[in-house]
This record gives structure tokens, C-alpha cells and sequence, in this order.
């Protein structure tokens, strides 16, 4: 079989504890590729994953990456895999708040938020409702004192009040490792023609 990968090419996805499993998943990427019915669909196949590779960083956890493996060993869709490359594009970046769409389910799902966020969006809302938004949260934010922008805080969904978080790194990994890959990228409307919009603004053609 021809290799369309070697082990340079996806070593950032090969975090497995068993070399052996690391060996399966090369394999079966390479099968995945070879699998294709056109040169040109498997070219595009083979630049997004070492995109992703090249897109995988610190700021993933193991396994989460190892989810990520085995969703690609099983999905060989370019619109898909390219909504994975957005997402991990995203998830790369150092500073959760830049992280993305994912961060937006974040706070709803957890009641976490950067302060100067919760300014914004009652700022948003009272301009647009008037006397039907957010009163109680409004209220709560005036009560705040010694409060930073940049400051995490979380809502106490039954009292409305503020407790500063130093940091909300693991938290937000753990919030991403409880969801399966496949329902992260239902939140993603990107897709092949997007991943080859963006790579020709940079000059690229694929």
C-alpha cells in the first residue's frame, strides 16, 4: 500500500499509550487516503489532516486528541474533517476566550464568563429590550466591586451572584471531554468550500 503519511506527518495526533495503536492509527489513515476515488479528493484529504496535526498543540489534552484520532480513523467526509480542522484551529488558540464558537456553549452550559462580557451583553440587551432584559443580572453587576475585565467569574444560578475563578484552563477541558467529536462539529456550519476560501486568501491553492 502507498504511504500517504509517515510518522513526521501526523505526529501530534499519535498520543497514544500503546506504540501499537499509534502504528493502527497511521495505518488506517493511510488506508482512508488511499481509499479515495480521485487524486484530487485525496490531496484535499491529506492536507487537512496535517493541518489538523499542525493545529494540535499544549493546549489539547491527550484524550481528547485520542477522540480525535478515532473519529478520523472512522469518517472520511471532507466536509466534515474540514469542520474539524476549523474547531481545532480554534481550540488551539492560547486564551479560551479565542477559542472559538464552542467557548459561546461554554458559558451557557456552565454559567462561567469573562467580565467584561457580562457588561456587554447587558449593554446589548437593554438597548434592544429596554425594561424586558436581563434586569436581575444588570443588578448584580453593579453590586460587583474589585472586579477585572479580564476577570472569570461564575453565576450562581440560583442566588445570581459572582465568584471570581483564577483560572478556567481545566475547567474548559473538562467541559470539552465530556462531549463526543461528532456533536462538537454540529455546532460547525464550515465546510470543504470554506477550508479552500481560507487557504487561497493565504495564497495557497489546493
Amino acid at each position: 500500500m502507498t504511504k500517504y503519511f509517515d510518522e513526521d506527518d501526523i505526529k501530534n495526533l499519535l498520543v497514544f499509550d500503546l506504540e501499537e495503536d499509534n502504528e493502527d492509527c497511521l495505518e488506517n489513515l493511510n488506508k482512508n487516503a488511499a481509499s479515495f476515488e480521485t487524486e484530487r479528493e485525496r490531496e484535499l484529504y491529506i492536507s487537512l489532516i496535517k493541518n489538523i496535526n499542525q493545529s494540535i498543540n499544549r493546549e489539547f489534552r491527550e484524550e481528547f486528541i485520542e477522540k480525535i484520532d478515532r473519529w478520523l480513523i472512522e469518517n472520511k467526509d471532507l466536509n466534515d474533517i474540514a469542520s474539524l480542522y476549523k474547531m481545532t484551529a480554534e481550540l488551539a488558540e492560547k486564551d479560551v476566550r479565542n477559542k472559538g464558537r464552542l467557548v459561546y456553549i461554554y458559558y451557557s452550559e456552565t454559567d462561567t464568563y469573562p467580565y467584561d462580557y457580562l457588561w456587554e451583553k447587558v449593554d446589548s440587551s437593554l438597548r434592544q429590550n429596554g425594561l424586558k432584559a436581563n434586569i436581575k443580572l444588570a443588578y448584580n453587576l453593579k453590586q460587583t466591586k474589585n472586579f477585572q475585565d479580564n476577570q472569570w467569574v461564575w453565576i450562581n444560578d440560583t442566588t445570581g451572584k459572582f465568584t471570581k475563578l483564577d483560572s478556567i484552563d481545566d475547567d474548559f477541558n473538562d467541559f470539552l471531554n465530556d462531549w463526543e467529536v461528532e456533536d462538537l462539529l454540529s455546532t460547525y456550519s464550515y465546510d470543504l468550500d470554506d477550508y479552500l476560501e481560507e487557504k487561497q486568501t493565504e495564497g495557497l491553492v489546493l
